[in-house]
């Protein structure tokens, strides 16, 4: 809370970067979710490109992939009210919380400055990845359409699965039990040499 907060991606990209980079020398995989997702995917592209460093899979959750279009508008500089109810919409912030003044009174600039480094954000064309992607979506997800989630494909050279969980943007608290094991069997047979574990129709590519 007492840091700066990062409005834009570049500037992230480079902290992370130098605070992993002496933890790489080992197998990794990256995870994220929501904003997390265009982190994870832009993170992979500055160590693979800069360092050759390949994660062994990459899991996105909750997000279209960067290349396709922002299809709402910018929401970081609305009045307070109208930033609320955006808030509410994703459905991950409790009522107890939004409804606490002084509590808001914190967190406002923090979750603005989040939004505005996803909104702003401009996607860059470039080489696909070489890392084996999953993708995980909420089925009643309102903010990412399950049916978009395959485009993500078109991000990597290897493979990418889909793989789908009941619930809204945050299904990932709801079914957290589920979505550890998931990650931790892809990672087990990384391991070994095989595939991803997702069911054959929920392949994409």
């Amino acid at each position: 809370m007492l840091e700066p907060a990062f409005t834009s991606l570049p500037p992230l990209l480079e902290s992370l970067e130098s605070a992993l980079l002496p933890y790489l020398d080992r197998p990794f995989a990256i995870f994220g979710h929501s904003m997390g997702s265009l982190i994870a995917f832009e993170l992979a592209r500055v160590l693979e490109k800069s360092h050759r460093l390949r994660p062994q899979h990459i899991f996105v959750s909750g997000r279209l992939p960067p290349h396709l279009a922002q299809k709402s508008g910018p929401a970081y500089d609305l009045p307070t009210p109208e930033f609320i109810s955006e808030l509410r919409v994703l459905e991950g912030t409790p009522d107890e919380i939004l409804n606490n003044r002084e509590l808001m009174a914190l967190l406002l600039p923090v979750l603005r400055a989040d939004l505005q480094l996803v909104q702003t954000h401009q996607h860059v064309p470039g080489e696909p990845l070489n890392s084996p992607i999953t993708v995980l979506g909420g089925r009643q997800d309102s903010t990412t359409p399950v049916s978009e989630l395959g485009t993500w494909a078109a991000m990597t050279r290897s493979s990418c699965f889909v793989r789908i969980f009941p619930g809204n943007h945050f299904f990932l608290n709801q079914f957290r039990s589920a979505v550890i094991n998931l990650v931790s069997s892809t990672l087990s047979l990384a391991r070994v040499g095989r595939s991803d574990p997702a069911l054959p129709e929920e392949r994409s590519k």
